[in-house]
């Protein structure tokens, strides 16, 4: 028998179930400042992970062993008016959250943020090695994807010195199979219900796509209007990684502020360079182009699924 995992009567939420290194980061800071949203207290709770997924009881909690009330503290503070809103982008794979989602499928909004496969796995092997220094930067990309195709990641092991970085990379492949998960989901929530948006999209008009969104969800439009649609947790290219891991650790013991945020401003100046590594650079080419047609499959399959011209994301190279 399933757990109770009811909301609250009359409680409507949003989910970002998914995918990382999407722009989900900025699209939560989006919604967090709409007025008719509170979002929870941590932007990714990982409350409702697998027992199973290296992620589970990653901040020391979850549903299954606290309860949903735990769920529940994550927004304290807000009024009944507004929609709870929490990010976990890991959560488009877990089958607990399909089982919490179910029994809430009246008040909830889903959403899926999708991007072009090869450049979603390049920006997130990026960002372990620069913005969480938890993949060594001896890793070439080439390497990684020729191990990733070969499904011999055991051998890059080495290279890791985080679990949970190690099993996104090594879970690459069937994480970015699209229409695999949405198929699932469309088992769960009602089309009107589950909001699939894209990245390139996001990136060229963001505007009209929260318009859209949250017209979507019943919620007004018009606050848009005038934002300022500032981008968060973008892809770094770290100069000295040995700083930055202590940068890392340090950061969490540090409120907010004026004064931290200029700071931080300057360090990322200081210990930051253009981004060199670029997807279809020619060292990067050929790993690139053999990824992207190993994937070519699953997008020709999601194409099909959403009904949505997706010719741009088979292309060989960029031009």
């Amino acid at each position: 028998m399933s757990p109770n995992l009811k909301l609250p009567p009359d409680q409507q939420q949003i989910l970002i179930l998914g995918w990382p290194k999407t722009a989900s980061s900025s699209v939560f800071k989006w919604l967090a400042d709409h007025p008719q949203i509170f979002c929870s207290n941590i932007e990714e709770s990982f409350l409702f992970v697998d027992q199973e997924n290296p992620y589970f009881n990653r901040r020391g909690f979850s549903i299954q062993k606290n309860g949903i009330e735990k769920y529940f503290e994550l927004f304290k503070g807000s009024n009944k008016k507004q929609a709870w809103l929490e990010g976990t982008t890991h959560s488009v794979y877990q089958d607990y959250m399909m089982n919490f989602v179910s029994q809430n499928m009246e008040s909830t909004n889903a959403i899926m943020i999708l991007r072009e496969p090869v450049a979603r796995i390049f920006s997130s092997f990026i960002a372990s090695q620069n913005n969480f220094s938890n993949i060594s930067k001896k890793l070439t990309w080439s390497k990684y994807v020729e191990s990733l195709l070969d499904n011999n990641m055991e051998s890059l092991r080495s290279y890791y010195s985080n679990i949970y970085s190690y099993e996104s990379s090594k879970n690459q492949l069937a994480s970015s199979n699209y229409a695999f998960w949405i198929k699932k989901w469309k088992k769960v929530l009602p089309d009107k219900k589950l909001h699939i948006l894209f990245f390139e999209d996001i990136k060229s008009d963001p505007r009209n796509v929260m318009k859209c969104l949250v017209r979507d969800m019943s919620l007004e439009e018009s606050f848009y209007e005038n934002y300022v649609f500032d981008k968060k947790n973008i892809t770094l290219n770290i100069k000295y990684p040995f700083i930055h891991k202590f940068a890392i650790k340090l950061r969490p013991l540090i409120k907010d502020s004026f004064f931290v945020n200029q700071v931080k401003k300057i360090y990322l100046k200081k210990n930051t360079v253009n981004l060199k590594n670029d997807l279809y650079s020619e060292e990067n080419q050929d790993a690139s182009d053999k990824l992207k047609k190993y994937l070519k499959s699953n997008v020709i399959e999601l194409s099909s699924l959403l009904n949505k011209d997706l010719s741009d994301w088979m292309k060989d190279r960029k031009d």
